[in-house]
């Protein structure tokens, strides 16, 4: 694999410090200590980090799960046995106990000094009885198994209630930081899309285009993906996040093009669509009607204007030209330390305003066409602190080529 040219020079000594962590934590034991909650559960697995990584700083990788007790005093994180060190090299708060529960199930670690959880939940509430549980992490994400652990470990006659929307709520607004942690990730998305387009001819393999990406990705400082580097060609469009394989490209393939590095913990996800070898006719209108959508939909992305009309707007223009059967989803949706899993997607049922120091993906697809199959025009805009909106990446939405 040759890469051609020089890449842009990213300062990766760019990080979010342990004093803005200690004050996520701070500012949620004193929402808990008015809600009257004892005792907060957060989880996370490596497909959905957000709630630890955001309270702590630690990143899961390998090892199936991790959690975060805390009471109004003290918050500790909960891993396996693999993860000690990892975890003490990332964590920027809290202090580290690593459960038996949460070891690699096949593999025997004699060496590990287990803490039991109840042992670490009465550390965590310094031996106060717990009345009332929060739940900080959607129900969806935790493990069944990790429910029915701490409702057999926290005592009896203990009330659990839904908090969840406190850690929404804070992770949907960003911070100054990370606002930029997301540029950074979102320029580094970018110059892989780029290098990808530079690159893609008839007859590679998609995941021989996906190296490009993964290369430019590691390359400036990025690391694990929220989603594997994106190339899908021609009916696969169709799979909507499908990921690359070993089909052969074509010429005339309609493809998408989509890079989800994470810098310092968090995401960027631009995608694009191109026409391999140049668009036809045809090919050439239906890209540029997901272009002018993506235009409309932008013009929305406005402090204090109402999310949903976003997505109405969008929806309006595919039903005026016919598309509207194809859309898939919705327009716009928040993004950060997950590509998507950060709450408040812009659809056509949002009941509320958008407000300053939020990032947002809007993402304008279509699948499922007979002809052309589909496309995907996603890129990632910020309202910042004056409610000034602000594209993160110079990459033009329009990539493609006519023949």
């Amino acid at each position: 694999m040759e890469i051609r040219g020089e890449l842009p020079k990213i300062d990766t000594t760019k990080k979010i410090q342990k004093e803005e962590f200690e004050d996520r934590i701070k500012k949620l034991q004193i929402e808990m200590d008015r809600r009257s909650i004892d005792l907060g559960i957060a989880y996370s697995s490596p497909l959905v980090p957000g709630d630890v990584f955001y309270l702590s700083g630690y990143d899961p990788h390998l090892e199936v799960s991790a959690a975060i007790l805390i009471s109004p005093a003290k918050m500790i994180v909960l891993g396996g046995p693999e993860s000690v060190e990892y975890a003490k090299e990332s964590m920027r708060a809290g202090v580290w106990r690593y459960l038996k529960e949460f070891q690699l199930s096949w593999e025997d670690y004699p060496q590990a000094e287990f803490s039991s959880l109840k042992e670490v939940i009465d550390e965590t509430v310094e031996g106060k009885k717990i009345k009332r549980v929060g739940l900080l992490t959607t129900k969806d994400i935790i493990s069944v198994g990790w429910m029915e652990l701490i409702k057999n470990n926290v005592g009896e006659n203990v009330e659990f209630v839904d908090a969840t929307e406190i850690l929404a709520e804070a992770r949907y607004i960003k911070s100054k930081n990370e606002q930029e942690m997301i540029r950074i990730a979102n320029v580094i998305a970018a110059e892989a899309i780029k290098k990808m387009i530079e690159n893609i001819k008839p007859g590679m393999r998609e995941l021989e285009v996906a190296a490009y990406g993964d290369y430019v990705c590691k390359s400036m400082g990025a690391y694990n993906y929220g989603y594997d580097t994106l190339v899908t060609t021609g009916k696969r469009i169709n799979t909507i996040i499908g990921r690359s394989c070993n089909k052969i490209i074509n010429n005339g393939d309609v493809c998408i093009l989509g890079a989800c590095p994470r810098y310092e913990g968090y995401s960027g996800a631009p995608s694009r669509t191109i026409v391999v070898g140049g668009a036809n006719k045809g090919q050439a209108e239906f890209l540029e009607h997901g272009l002018k959508v993506h235009e409309l939909a932008v013009e929305k992305y406005i402090f204090g204007k109402p999310a949903r009309d976003l997505d109405i707007t969008a929806r309006e223009f595919h039903k005026k030209a016919g598309l509207g059967q194809y859309q898939m989803y919705s327009s716009a949706h928040g993004t950060g330390i997950s590509e998507a899993f950060e709450g408040r997607a812009a659809t056509r049922f949002s009941d509320y305003n958008f407000p300053k120091n939020i990032v947002s993906m809007i993402d304008i697809g279509l699948y499922g066409h007979p002809d052309y199959f589909g496309f995907r025009h996603e890129e990632a805009y910020s309202i910042d602190n004056e409610g000034i909106t602000r594209k993160l990446t110079d990459l033009p939405v329009r990539v493609y080529e006519r023949r």
